[in-house]
């Protein structure tokens, strides 16, 4: 019997071993992927919309007016196509940038030295404000890309460390995935909340409208989160499942409920 026991004690501890180790790889393939598309993904992305830029630019400064002939209207675009020194060239905007019917003419401006790139309309002031709104959106969007794989990355070098400190996965460490919880929430999860809710905030001054609706929706949706992840997840991942599928057992009622109770308010509001 003794023997038996210390040959399973001994398969347990190979196959803990082997767990430990196939993570460690992971987590470093991982960690060299996250921090490679941090760098590389914003630069490509930056790239694109600056050379989007930089011909908006162009045009604002030097661009040619031509007539061009809508051809079609689909998918909430407007397509349209017109002649230069004897090459058809075809271009596509929001319809709300060419409200034209099929056969219809308008006026529009193009890039000389690449006269496939065009805008619709005459007034070039409209291309320098597009190239400058690119610009603006550009810079965000690079900052949200690298902050999302950079937390990313942090993530996995602390899973690592502490596997490598511990020799425990997250299976047999319920602190190790409460760390890395805590961590997604304060690196990823908070600053995206933020965001959103600065944004419905920003929307309601603009609107000189009450504020307290989104700061009350904010705490709301904040408290059910993170109320239901600690919930889910405070005894570890080895008992996530069962306690998950406890929450879906009244959340789910709950959520048919209310969008039945707004269904039913915007059919008698109507």
């Amino acid at each position: 019997m003794a023997d038996e026991e210390l040959t399973d004690g001994a398969h347990h501890a190979a196959t803990s071993d082997g767990r430990v180790e196939v993570l460690e790889r992971s987590l470093r393939r991982w960690s060299l992927a996250l921090a490679l598309l941090a760098v590389l993904l914003p630069g490509a992305l930056y790239g694109l919309f600056h050379r989007q830029a930089r011909r908006l630019d162009a045009l604002a400064d030097h661009g040619q007016l031509a007539e061009a002939t809508v051809t079609a209207r689909r998918e909430g675009s407007t397509f349209y196509t017109y002649v230069v020194e004897g090459t058809r060239h075809t271009w596509s905007v929001r319809d709300g940038e060419a409200p034209y019917a099929v056969g219809e003419t308008l006026a529009i401006t193009y890039l000389p030295e690449l006269p496939s790139f065009s805008r619709p309309g005459s007034n070039r002031s409209v291309a320098a404000a597009e190239a400058a709104a690119n610009r603006s959106f550009a810079g965000k969007m690079v900052v949200g890309l690298f902050w999302f794989f950079a937390a990313n990355v942090l993530v996995h070098q602390v899973r690592l460390r502490r596997l490598r400190a511990t020799g425990r996965t997250e299976v047999d460490d319920p602190r190790g995935h409460r760390t890395r919880l805590i961590l997604t929430g304060v690196l990823l999860v908070a600053p995206m909340l933020a965001l959103v809710f600065g944004w419905h905030a920003t929307d309601a001054r603009d609107r000189s409208e009450t504020s307290w609706p989104v700061v009350l929706g904010a705490v709301v949706a904040l408290g059910v989160l993170g109320g239901t992840l600690f919930y889910v997840l405070r005894h570890g991942v080895a008992h996530a499942s069962r306690r998950a599928a406890r929450v879906l057992t009244w959340a789910l009622p709950l959520v048919m409920a209310v969008a039945v109770v707004r269904a039913l308010a915007w059919i008698v509001g109507r």
